[in-house]
């Protein structure tokens, strides 16, 4: 476990409207070694792999705030995730995002009097904290915390991680409303094969030829929003996964594919109802591993 985590250095307890909401003072981990967890009721003191699984967050100067997550780092064991909910109070919060979970907040992504939600370690809680003061040079960040959240409820982020994306693919099949310019809710649910064609251009040493690849589509839907493709070569190895959903806000069509690898490429789609197409682009990665 690197030494460069979170400490929390003051815990009090405020108690009003009918719930309890903490406050802490996190500084840099180097300090004396203290991580936060909602599990253990703020102030965690590390000591072993035991907390690797139970802390869900730590402040890390000049990096900023990170959660537990594996993906992050091999060293960390957790599944988790922080998401910005915006200038809301804790007290009007009921329901929390069930996807789009960042694995870090750099420190320009901390800002007081946003309130965030956080993943736990287990990947199956979810706590609150809201920023009260927040000083880089001086390595501190004020909370008031809440644990648990509230309800988690299926969000239409489109930054979703490679956690996210699984666990999207593993839901049951779900139809999905009809939604004239969500084109690939068109392709119906059930397994389909595709013929494609590589095209090998000439080399020294051999000629050119072009290559047939069978490939097989394994198309559903999942929550009501999301269409899920999986694809497998002919001969059932996996080749990728793809998240498709469509924002009616922006009349845009969201897609992430996340190939075996672990690679995963984001695209944003134009509609064009009046010809079923859409105008994909792809969506820069922006500050790689920590938000996809």
């Amino acid at each position: 476990m690197k030494k460069s985590l979170a400490c929390l250095l003051l815990l009090s307890l405020i108690v009003g409207c009918g719930e309890s909401e903490h406050t802490a003072m996190l500084t840099d981990f180097e300090e004396d070694y203290c991580v936060f967890s909602f599990q253990s009721g703020g102030l965690l003191k590390f000591s072993g792999e035991d907390q690797e699984q139970k802390f869900d967050f730590f402040l890390e100067m000049p990096h900023g705030l990170t959660a537990n997550n594996s993906q992050l780092d091999d060293d960390f064991t957790g599944r988790g995730g922080v998401v910005d909910l915006g200038m809301k109070a804790m007290r009007d919060i009921t329901e929390v995002p069930l996807y789009g979970y960042q694995f870090a907040l750099t420190p320009e992504e901390i800002r007081p009097g946003h309130t965030y939600c956080v993943r736990t370690a287990s990947g199956e809680q979810y706590g609150l904290f809201q920023v009260i003061e927040f000083d880089s040079e001086a390595a501190t960040l004020k909370i008031t915390w809440r644990y648990p959240a509230g309800e988690p409820v299926v969000n239409a982020s489109s930054k979703l991680t490679e956690q996210d994306v699984a666990a999207i693919a593993a839901q049951p099949h779900e139809p999905i409303p009809v939604t004239p310019q969500f084109i690939t809710a068109a392709l119906k649910p059930g397994t389909w094969e595709r013929i494609g064609k590589l095209e090998v251009q000439k080399t020294p040493d051999q000629d050119a030829r072009t290559i047939e690849l069978t490939l097989s589509k394994q198309i559903k839907h999942a929550h009501g929003k999301y269409v899920v493709i999986e694809t497998t070569d002919e001969d059932g190895v996996m080749k990728g996964t793809e998240i498709h959903r469509y924002d009616p806000l922006a009349n845009k069509m969201y897609l992430i594919r996340v190939n075996t690898s672990g690679l995963m490429t984001r695209f944003a789609g134009t509609v064009d109802p009046n010809t079923r197409t859409v105008h994909w682009k792809t969506i820069p990665a922006e500050n790689e591993p920590r938000n996809i």
